[in-house]
């Protein structure tokens, strides 16, 4: 059991990470989406365009200069591959998690099927990551949209 915890404890920061991630790359998507508001204003009403580059986002966000929310950084790409690895991943996860439930609990060993709720574990990492493939969908079309106006 004392591996059981420690598993928890290393997935469990891992999802954290992840967590922390996808809360940067929103507020990432929520600057660029008051800039771009900004601008298209400002074209509107026949004052001058404000700069929208990647320093003022990065000021904004608190960051320094080449950092991971620059958004010349990441590209559609790269955005599209993390997506892919955690479907991937989170329908590998949830699959494996739902056939281990029943085989841990069909056990004729009584101590083994008692185990039967370590197999909720990648159930939950898988739906996790399921929910982050869906979360991030804005994200990348807003990527994909960029791409193709470059």
């Amino acid at each position: 059991m004392f591996w059981i915890a420690i598993v928890i404890l290393i997935l469990g920061l891992f999802g954290a990470r992840i967590l922390r991630r996808h809360l940067r790359e929103a507020k990432l998507l929520r600057l660029r989406e008051i800039s771009h508001k900004e601008r298209v204003i400002a074209m509107e009403r026949g004052l001058p365009v404000p700069n929208a580059d990647a320093k003022r986002i990065d000021s904004l966000l608190g960051e320094g200069e080449g950092a991971d929310a620059s958004p010349d950084r990441m590209s559609s790409k790269s955005v599209h591959w993390i997506r892919l690895v955690a479907l991937a991943l989170g329908l590998t996860f949830l699959f494996g998690g739902v056939s281990a439930v029943p085989g841990l609990y069909l056990q004729s060993n009584p101590e083994a099927s008692g185990a039967w709720p370590v197999g909720l574990i990648p159930i939950f990492i898988g739906t996790g990551l399921l929910i982050f493939v869906r979360l991030s969908r804005g994200m990348a079309e807003v990527m994909n949209g960029e791409e193709e106006s470059r």
